[in-house]
């Protein structure tokens, strides 16, 4: 990652970015937020299964979701049809832990 870009283009913007982690393992969680806080731009916000993901994002407004595939309570993929039906244009990377 290039910090100082990042850095610019928040500065360009005038706010940090701000990324929802979705994954119901905690280390996954803090792997990733502790990638994005390698820099003051990112903001972080995590849930641990789809349904807390869908009602984050209806009740804030995010950049970037990176979301697990299979997880309890609301899978991703139905947290993520969910997701563009609420905000069609918020990007959101799949991530899984298994082979699929």
């Amino acid at each position: 990652m290039d910090v100082k870009k990042v850095e610019k283009m928040v500065a360009e913007r005038g706010k940090a970015f701000r990324v929802l982690i979705v994954d119901d393992e905690p280390r996954i969680r803090e792997i990733f937020r502790d990638f994005c806080e390698l820099t003051n731009s990112v903001e972080v916000d995590m849930a641990e299964n789809g349904a807390d993901a869908v009602n984050k994002v209806e009740n804030g407004n995010y950049d970037l979701v990176t979301m697990d595939l299979i997880m309890p309570e609301m899978a991703g993929v139905e947290a993520v049809s969910k997701i563009k039906k609420i905000k069609p244009h918020l990007p959101v990377i799949v991530i899984t832990g298994n082979a699929t």
